[in-house]
């Protein structure tokens, strides 16, 4: 078991009804982060080019990252929040504890985190 997941936080994690009253996926594909609870829609169909703009946005300017993806989606600002929070930095490390990941992991070993690999 991950050093942060304790048996309190995987009950928690199975009543996903907070996530869901407080956000809204649309149909999208998304996942419920077992860290912190939050709906991370995973937007597979936003175009390379676009992921690559925010990523670059969220260095210095989370909010405007924010915006930009918002505009580019139509999502509200939760969901912008909650993906913007959930991305990984270039050198392959999650976004919550900072642990080594490999790429194209979702959900980090150590913590429990979903980090998004745009």
């Amino acid at each position: 078991m991950p050093k942060f997941m304790s048996p309190k936080r995987i009950k928690e994690y199975r009543d996903q009804s907070w996530a869901y009253n407080n956000f809204s996926p649309n149909g999208r594909l998304h996942i419920i982060c077992p860290q912190c609870g939050a709906l991370v829609v995973l937007f597979e169909k936003l175009k390379p080019s676009i992921k690559r703009h925010i990523i670059e946005l969220k260095k210095d300017r989370p909010v405007k990252a924010m915006a930009e993806l918002r505009k580019a989606t139509g999502c509200d600002l939760g969901v912008a929040k909650a993906a913007i929070s959930h991305l990984r930095n270039k050198q392959s490390q999650c976004c919550n504890c900072h642990s080594e990941m490999p790429k194209g992991a979702l959900i980090c070993s150590q913590c429990m985190s979903v980090n998004l690999d745009w």
